[in-house]
């Protein structure tokens, strides 16, 4: 395991999402209005559209591009969507978003 720091948890406010780049790869930050913060790859897991420009209502992520939709509280499948998001462990310590990260998750298409 090794825990690095993302970002303060405070760059991210309850109910947005932020795109936060570190040392070359490039993370979504999804802050729910309850619960914690959700670290996922920045691309949907049915084509590579890029899931920031897509919609959250601080409890659900809907990609723009195909409507597929996920629960910000686990990454799990809600609605159309056949897959799940893969998800950073993350956790925060001293006003820190860490992530246990020893490498960049990707889906099958990044390949």
């Amino acid at each position: 395991m090794t825990w690095q720091s993302l970002c303060p948890i405070d760059d991210v406010e309850p109910g947005t999402m932020q795109t936060v780049d570190r040392d070359g790869t490039r993370f979504l930050v999804l802050r729910p209005l309850v619960g914690e913060a959700l670290v996922v790859p920045p691309t949907c897991p049915h084509m590579t559209a890029d899931l920031c420009e897509g919609f959250f209502d601080g409890e659900t992520l809907t990609c723009a591009k195909h409507l597929w939709q996920w629960s910000v509280a686990d990454g799990s499948m809600r609605g159309i969507a056949e897959a799940p998001l893969l998800v950073y462990r993350s956790r925060r310590l001293d006003g820190e978003l860490q992530i246990d990260f020893e490498h960049e998750l990707r889906y099958a298409h990044q390949d």
